[in-house]
């Protein structure tokens, strides 16, 4: 089994608007709660082809001081001897971890966001050894 655990800074997610960054950050209680937490419960064999492995992975996230429990789609590529890509997509709600979907006060009400997220990631691993 193996272990996984990833805490990313809230402040290292950028929508490309600084001002559209501090209402995410505001909403998400970053002076609070720092970082998104996760941990990797379990990962269970889906199918193979190929190079490509897909699992199902059921881990605890954690955003803005609330855990949940989730499961997501994970593939696995071997991309050569000593790299493997790791991918996920998972979807979830705001207001499942507490946070209240914001809406600018700059923009009077006029602005609002929905309250799902599609969460995504793509790591590439290497070997030990290659990486030296």
């Amino acid at each position: 089994q193996p272990k996984v655990e990833v805490s990313i800074p809230v402040r290292q997610l950028k929508s490309g608007k600084k001002s559209m960054d501090a209402v995410m950050q505001d909403a998400m209680k970053m002076k609070d709660h720092a970082k998104i937490d996760y941990r990797l419960l379990e990962l269970t064999p889906k199918s193979a082809s190929g190079n490509k492995y897909e699992f199902e992975a059921r881990g605890v996230l954690t955003v803005s001081g609330v855990t949940r429990t989730n499961t997501m789609p994970v593939t696995l590529e071997r991309l050569d001897k000593t790299k493997i890509k790791v991918t996920g997509v998972t979807k979830m709600k705001m207001t499942d971890h507490g946070i209240k979907p914001p809406a600018p006060e700059m923009a009077l009400g006029l602005i609002k966001t929905g309250d799902d997220v599609k969460l995504t990631f793509e790591w590439t691993t290497i070997a030990a050894t290659e990486a030296k």
